[in-house]
Order: structure tokens, then sequence, then C-alpha cells
């Protein structure tokens, strides 16, 4: 129900924005005047890259990484998601955790610890891991 709601609002914000400026929205100007928003969340390109690359190797999507549910492999999916954030962004734990549609900033630094500990006795997790942070390496460069 808060998407709706934050969609609705970035729509009044353009609508708003193209009155005042009389030009065009282009896709630049449209992520510039959404990201300018608290909510820049949804709209992070590089979220969503990090977020694509784990559906594609654990088959979890971001959406299933946002919500509440306590299956083991959207656990892991949401928890390899705030240990790559963590790892390979700039942003705060509370960034991260607000991205993730949570409260609490703690679940992050809790996420960081699981990963570590699971990549060191788990060899299908270290082997997951190992491949997106190649991958991640490969687009950030």
């Amino acid at each position: 129900k808060s998407s709706i709601r934050e969609a609705e609002g970035f729509l009044v914000k353009l609508a708003t924005y193209k009155s005042i400026t009389k030009k065009e929205l282009s896709h630049d100007v449209v992520l510039s005047v959404i990201s300018n928003g608290n909510n820049a969340r949804l709209y992070d390109p590089f979220v969503h890259r990090i977020a694509s690359l784990i559906k594609s190797r654990i088959g979890v999507s971001f959406q299933e990484m946002l919500s509440r549910s306590r299956k083991s492999d959207v656990v892991l999916a949401r928890h390899v998601l705030m240990f790559l954030l963590r790892k390979h962004t700039k942003k705060s734990l509370k960034e991260i955790c607000s991205l993730m549609q949570r409260k609490d900033h703690t679940i992050v630094i809790y996420a960081n610890k699981k990963v570590s500990k699971i990549v060191d006795v788990n060899k299908k997790a270290s082997d997951i891991v190992d491949f997106l942070e190649k991958k991640i390496e490969c687009f950030t460069k």
C-alpha cells in the first residue's frame, strides 16, 4: 500500500516539475527529480542490479527480498543483498535499512554477521557470494 502512495507522490512531483519548468521529462530528469525525495530506494539502479544478480543465482525476486517471508531462500537472498550493499556501496546502515523497508538498522548488522559466518562454513553459499561479488566488480569498473 505504501508503494502506491509513493508512486502517486512521484507522479505529482513530476507533474509539478513539468508545469513549473515547461520542459519535457527525459529519463535523466525523471531520475533526478525522483531521487531528490526521501524514498529514492525504489529507483536506485545499483540496488536493482545487485538484486537481479541475486535473482539469477538464488531465484528470489527483489519484491520477495523486501517481503517479510521467513523462507530460507528468501532470508538468504535478503541477507546477501544487505551484505553486498554494505560492502560495495557507501550507504549507511540506516540507508540500507530504509532500502530494505525495515525499521531497525541492527538487522543490517545481523545480516552482515550472518553472511560472513555462512560463507566461512557453507561452500555453496561461499560460491554464490563470490560469484555475485565478481559480477559486481565487473559493472563497477
